[in-house]
């Protein structure tokens, strides 16, 4: 559990979205209309009573959800055409200026509604070939790396290993951690384990699901 989270470029969000403590397993989302995005973005706080902290990630997914975010909730009328535009094509949405068509595949959008006395004549000829493949290989998950660094991590935290090992099961489902166990008697460092074991991000090439038990 982490005492007293606070961002550091913008100070504390209240008590009523971190309820002073943010508990195993729970994530947190903040918004802000700034005139402008920080460079960097801290998540500090206190963890059994040290001082404890996490960079914040940037991700592209949530770049463009936050772009959309834009329109569905009105922000966007100071806005000159051009400027939505560019907004609303990173991100995707329908908007003012751009809007998706709903047509059968090979079927050309209709022309009802279009002026008539217009008349143009064009030719034209040609020849391709166009193809493509592609692989992507799953990334392995490096177990021992994962071990070794919540020893580090609960170790400089002040957390000892006690005699008899800690052990906990990790469950893994497409690139994000979905369950952490702890299987042994829980001390503060098994508790150190289990919070570093949720906070540490996989690598972007993971795939599968995977169980796994570790010991520390």
């Amino acid at each position: 559990r982490i005492d007293h989270p606070v961002f550091t470029q913008f100070g504390s969000p209240g008590p009523e979205q971190l309820a002073g403590a943010l508990r195993e397993g729970e994530s947190i989302r903040w918004m802000a209309s700034l005139d402008e995005a920080p460079r960097t973005t801290e998540l500090r706080g206190q963890l059994w009573s040290r001082p404890w902290a996490l960079a914040a990630r940037q991700s592209e997914p949530f770049h463009r959800a936050t772009a959309g975010f834009v329109f569905s909730l009105d922000h966007y009328t100071d806005l000159s055409e051009p400027e939505q535009f560019v907004i609303a094509s990173y991100a995707r949405a329908v908007s003012p200026v751009t809007s998706y068509l709903a047509i059968e595949p090979g079927v050309r959008p209709s022309t009802d509604g279009f002026e008539e006395g217009v008349s143009g004549l064009g030719f034209g000829a040609g020849h391709g070939r166009l193809g493509g493949s592609g692989f992507a290989r799953a990334v392995p998950i490096d177990w021992s790396k994962i071990q070794q660094g919540a020893r580090d991590a609960c170790s400089h935290h002040g957390a000892t290993s006690p005699p008899a090992p800690t052990r906990a099961r990790v469950e893994v489902q497409d690139r994000e951690t979905a369950d952490v166990t702890l299987l042994s008697t829980e001390t503060p460092f098994a508790a150190c384990v289990v919070e570093w074991l949720w906070a540490h991000q996989l690598p972007a090439g993971v795939r599968g699901d995977v169980t796994k038990t570790l010991k520390f």
